[in-house]
């Protein structure tokens, strides 16, 4: 189990990484210290190496960011970028400016994580240039977390364990492949910083930090005794509980396309008991799971539902 792409050799410049994104199977909804965007809860994740951000990033006389025509950043964005910027270039004691960018291989906004990834890129892209020294993976991941909490995640693959200030990889006892429905590719109208920050004040959220917890003691075991029936099904309810506290709280980003998706999977599964894991993001857009002798069924049903978009 190593981590992707990390940083063993001399201090170099013009660099250029690229980190992946991961998709919760139990989810962290709301934070218990923003300033080190701490989880509320703890939280598992399956580390998807075909979606990836790539920064680039070298020295210059002043920060700049250069946007990328397929990643445009907005002022806000860049504004974040630039402050988590500002806190790797105190840790690492540098005092030049970086030009940067960063880009990603997939929809931005749309529920696949791209904040994780990027910011990961970044962070461990920074770190190349600014650390005279390797840098361990548990305090790159550490430092990226401040830009952004699930992209501690990105560090450990196949599956990361997120829990309070322990961050660590375990392996998977299947073989897996993952797809994403694209239902919706506009960006979501509510970030999931946004959606942290709501939840993060709701009464709700207690009740929902004991079940996530639970869940994520009850996936640890399933993953140990090699049962996906009870992977799928820990992962699918904490999904649909985590959307559900969202809903409660004007937060909809399941929407009708995903549900005729659901019903229409739903009833294929059951004529042809297709064990698919499902689970949505804070996004429109729906992950499936499986294992990889599973995946013919998969592609039947999506040539039957042509209409699909599938990343």
């Amino acid at each position: 189990m190593k981590p992707f792409n990390i940083y063993t050799g001399p201090f170099i410049m013009n660099i250029k990484v690229s980190m992946p994104s991961n998709i919760a199977l139990v989810k962290y909804m709301g934070k218990s210290d923003v300033q080190r965007n701490q989880a509320a809860n703890h939280s598992i994740s399956l580390t998807l190496p075909q979606f990836q951000s790539t920064c680039e990033v070298n020295p210059s006389n002043e920060d700049q960011w250069i946007n990328h025509p397929h990643t445009p950043l907005s002022h806000a964005e860049q504004n974040k970028v630039f402050r988590h910027i500002k806190m790797l270039k105190s840790f690492f004691q540098y005092d030049q400016g970086v030009q940067i960018t960063c880009y990603n291989n997939f929809p931005k906004g749309v529920g696949i994580a791209s904040s994780a990834s990027s910011m990961a890129a970044i962070t461990q892209a920074c770190a190349q240039l600014m650390a005279q020294q390797p840098i361990p993976t548990h305090q790159l991941a550490r430092l990226s977390q401040q830009g952004s909490g699930s992209s501690c995640r990105s560090f450990y693959h196949p599956i990361a364990v997120w829990q309070d200030e322990h961050i660590k990889a375990i392996d998977c006892p299947f073989d897996l492949f993952h797809q994403v429905v694209l239902l919706d590719s506009e960006q979501k109208k509510v970030s999931s910083s946004q959606a942290h920050q709501i939840i993060s004040q709701s009464k709700e959220l207690p009740d929902r930090i004991q079940r996530a917890n639970r869940r994520v003691e009850q996936l640890l075991q399933a993953i140990q005794a090699r049962d996906w029936e009870t992977m799928r099904q820990v992962s699918i309810a904490d999904s649909k509980d985590m959307h559900t506290l969202l809903e409660q709280h004007g937060i909809h980003y399941r929407t009708e396309a995903s549900h005729v998706f659901f019903k229409q999977l739903d009833l294929f599964q059951k004529e042809h008991r297709l064990p698919i894991m499902t689970t949505m993001d804070a996004g429109p857009n729906i992950h499936l799971i499986g294992q990889t002798h599973h995946k013919d069924l998969m592609d039947a049903f999506f040539k039957k539902f042509q209409h699909y978009k599938v990343l």
